[in-house]
């Protein structure tokens, strides 16, 4: 048996490409692209699902408009306003994370120029509008990869955590070795 639930109070936050909604509890879950059917096989009932725009709180719409816009030009120098100074960063190749702002800052800039051909492909929100997945794909050097950033904001639209899930392990072990290039010794310290 599948569950499916909808998320049918949505706003609208379309920043780039088609939105999508993930809402979850217990037994239930969504996961399609915005203004699709989705088609659901309920105890072995096939059921139409219309999904809706992706809901986010205004704060952290915001922010996420910025981050895309960023992303787009290529320049993350407007990064440091939209972290909270308390910010922590979750590395895929580490089991602590990262903490502070400035240490934020300094990876996702860095990783923004390790990464090739990046782009992003869906997008899911928490019901609450403060957490949202965005699912990407890239190049470092000859290895290609899939990943997520998951990223949570407070309600004034700041980011507080930012965690990555990178895969396969060849495109894993090709980022980690070039953020280590680049950041080894500075991220090493940032933890001391």
């Amino acid at each position: 048996m599948l569950a499916m639930e909808v998320n049918d109070n949505a706003g609208s936050l379309t920043p780039r490409g088609r939105s999508q909604v993930f809402r979850r509890n217990a037994a239930r879950s969504v996961l399609a692209p915005t203004g699709s059917v989705l088609h659901v096989l309920n105890n072995n009932k096939k059921q139409e699902l219309n999904m809706s725009e992706l809901q986010l709180h205004p704060k952290a719409a915001e922010s996420l408009g910025l981050w895309h816009a960023m992303i787009r030009s290529g320049d993350l120098k407007a990064l440091p306003a939209l972290l909270d100074p308390q910010a922590v960063f979750r590395s895929p190749m580490a089991h602590t994370p990262y903490p502070g702002a400035p240490v934020v800052s300094m990876i996702l800039n860095t990783v923004s120029k390790v990464f090739e051909d990046f782009t992003y492909h869906r997008e899911l929100a928490s019901a609450d509008g403060l957490n949202v997945i965005l699912e990407f794909s890239a190049r470092v050097g000859d290895k290609q990869l899939k990943g997520i950033d998951m990223i949570r904001f407070d309600e004034q639209g700041k980011i507080v955590d930012f965690e990555v899930m990178v895969r396969p392990l060849s495109g894993l072990q090709a980022l980690g070795e070039e953020m280590g290039r680049r950041l080894g010794a500075y991220l090493a310290a940032s933890k001391a």
